[in-house]
């Protein structure tokens, strides 16, 4: 494979193998979201044991001091799924100089470049960046906090891993198509072609 990582047009020797797109699947949407909710059992229970076998405490306090975190932790929500999105739009410049579209569908959001075809390999990293940046980020601190503060970051990153489900969806089904694969990112779904 050439070290093109995407094109503009489809090259003629390919055809369609998969295609998804959430806002019209409805069966895929759920099962997605379902998903997403089970992925906060690891999480819930990783720090389960944080909290059992280490000396760190879980202690919540209701005071009005305590206020302005929760406050954080509430912009915080909104904040991740910005820079979730814009990590995958930092690895698509990467992959291509076309313009990125950002988009919100309800209560979804993305990036995305409708009509460029890209290579899986530079197309998983796309796809897993923002689980790999955001998982390091959020993990380093919680090795520091304790309380009220390790239990919203906590949260933080167990909203982080959930959301990440379709992102891993979508990796673990294109892993077992061959490399030079192309995929189309349409923001609320993907192309896979293969050559024929």
């Amino acid at each position: 494979m050439s070290k093109i990582k995407s094109f503009s047009a489809l090259p003629k020797d390919y055809q369609e193998a998969f295609s998804v797109d959430l806002l019209k699947d409805k069966k895929m949407l759920l099962m997605i979201n379902l998903l997403s909710l089970l992925m906060l059992l690891p999480v819930a229970l990783v720090y389960y044991l944080i909290i059992k076998y280490t000396d760190k405490v879980l202690i919540i306090e209701g005071t009005i001091t305590e206020l302005w975190k929760y406050i954080v932790f509430i912009i915080s929500m909104v904040l991740y799924i910005i820079i979730h999105e814009l990590i995958h739009a930092v690895f698509f410049k990467l992959a291509t100089k076309e313009k990125v579209k950002f988009r919100f569908h309800g209560i979804m959001a993305s990036a995305s470049v409708p009509g460029i075809y890209f290579y899986k390999k530079p197309y998983l990293i796309v796809g897993l960046a923002p689980a790999v940046i955001m998982s390091i980020v959020l993990i380093i601190p919680g090795f520091f906090l304790d309380g009220i503060d390790l239990l919203l970051l906590t949260m933080i990153f167990a909203v982080h891993f959930s959301g990440c489900v379709g992102d891993f969806y979508i990796s673990l089904k294109l892993v077992k198509y061959p490399r030079e694969t192309l995929i189309e990112d349409t923001g609320t779904g993907m192309k896979f072609y293969i050559i024929k």
